[in-house]
């Protein structure tokens, strides 16, 4: 069974913009109501809560589409490039 969610709100704040310079924790507090209108909010529902952590290296990253557009229904290949520059020892 699928429980569906009625009334339920994420609230994003402090995001960053841009490229990140510095390894960077996103964290996200879930708030709502669950079917009987109770509220289920963190930290009295500690699932409510959920964070994910962005190391940031000197890896150059490059993404090119095989196409470029794409009509609804269709799709491409995305392919992503990564490069490592060597440290001077």
């Amino acid at each position: 069974m699928t429980a569906y969610w009625s009334r339920e709100t994420w609230t994003w704040s402090g995001l960053a913009t841009g490229n990140l310079t510095v390894t960077t924790t996103f964290e996200a507090d879930g708030h709502g109501l669950d079917p009987a209108g109770n509220d289920v909010t963190y930290p009295a529902v500690p699932g409510e809560r959920a964070s994910t952590t962005v190391t940031v290296s000197n890896t150059a990253v490059t993404i090119a589409a095989a196409k470029s557009s794409v009509i609804t229904g269709t799709g491409t290949t995305l392919t992503v490039t990564e490069a490592n520059p060597v440290r001077p020892r």
